[in-house]
């Protein structure tokens, strides 16, 4: 069963890495438990795989929308993180979701790469790294973004520092 289950998170970690980055959260969970994996875990794992194979079909349709004879691409983000969660390491759990004229383009849940001191930094940290690299890539496709870019976020300390963003270094 060892081999099995190694074998089937290897093939969803392939999926997450080129196409189903919904898979994510789900797939780092079943990695915890990688060199002694429980029947629960086997399990779970099988119906990842269901869910795949099932949804293999579904699919997105990106559209611009058109204002005053312009294309136009509007993000809309929002994110929430748990600060410092995780016992073993004390990084925050980040989670997010990017919409691209109202469809859902990027929705990672990432351990943070940092440590945050704060349940407000942890939230601007998920915000900051995949927003910047969202509009990047966007941008290197000829897509020009609307801006201002707006975010969702439901920490005070997070908006305040997003309303005032300085040059610290830990912004």
């Amino acid at each position: 069963m060892a081999t099995s289950y190694r074998s089937g998170v290897g093939m969803l970690l392939h999926l997450l890495k080129h196409s189903s980055i919904d898979l994510g959260n789900p797939v780092r969970q079943l990695t915890k438990v990688l060199k002694s994996p429980t029947l629960l875990a086997y399990e779970e794992m099988l119906r990842i795989i269901k869910f795949v194979l099932e949804t293999a079909t579904m699919g997105l349709k990106l559209v611009p929308t058109f204002t005053k004879g312009q294309l136009e691409w509007r993000l809309l983000g929002a994110s929430d993180s748990d600060w410092a969660n995780d016992k073993d390491n004390r990084k925050s759990i980040m989670a997010f979701i990017l919409f691209l004229n109202g469809i859902p383009i990027l929705w990672p849940s990432k351990q943070a790469s940092i440590v945050a001191l704060s349940t407000a930094e942890a939230e601007y940290i998920a915000l900051s790294e995949e927003i910047l690299f969202v509009v990047q890539i966007l941008h290197s496709l000829g897509i020009p973004v609307q801006t201002p870019i707006i975010v969702h976020v439901d920490n005070m300390g997070a908006i305040f520092m997003l309303e005032n963003a300085s040059s610290n270094q830990r912004t």
